[in-house]
């Protein structure tokens, strides 16, 4: 006994393929016909159910292949670490920040988000882009800037390799 789809009439005279399971072919052979079964369908209106399957599983095995295919490319997980030092400070006091656990070679650039999307870059004033070491780490100095407002602020280090690494910063 094997499942298949038939023809049905729909209220509105037009006829559409419908699956149905095993139980609803009770007593049809391999090959046979549903149209017997059913009132105004004809013999040419139902599908071979061998067919169906075949079509039915390339259907399955495409889905799971382009499922596969659309996966997203997850990063391995950083170890990144920045360090502020001081880790608070009054606006135009100096800090250095350090870096460790980034890619070899990495470019890095430092940023302060003072909200609102304000960011402002942070290590570049000496330097014109900060690169990490063979051992993946790094140390800029830099300053807190003129126009944060006393509160707690986040520090982000973004590497081009994927490396990324956040630190708070306290403005008084």
């Amino acid at each position: 006994m094997s499942a298949g789809l038939f023809a049905i009439e729909t209220p509105a005279g037009s006829r559409q393929a419908t699956s149905r399971g095993a139980g609803a072919l009770a007593g049809v052979e391999d090959g046979g016909s549903l149209a017997g079964n059913l009132p105004n369908i004809g013999k040419g209106d139902i599908m071979k159910s061998g067919a169906v399957v075949r079509l039915l599983a390339l259907c399955v095995a495409l889905g799971w292949i382009a499922a596969a295919c659309s996966a997203p490319v997850v990063a391995p997980e950083s170890k990144a670490q920045i360090t502020l030092n001081p880790a608070a400070g009054k606006k135009g006091a100096a800090i250095a920040i350090e870096g460790k656990g980034f890619q070899s070679g990495e470019v890095i650039d430092i940023t302060l988000d003072l909200g609102g999307g304000h960011l402002v870059g942070l290590g570049t004033q000496k330097v014109e882009e900060i690169k990490a070491d063979a051992s993946g780490a790094f140390k800029v100095d830099s300053g807190i800037p003129v126009n944060a407002k006393p509160g707690t602020y986040k520090v982000t280090a973004e590497g081009n390799k994927g490396s990324k690494a956040q630190a708070q910063l306290l403005v008084q």
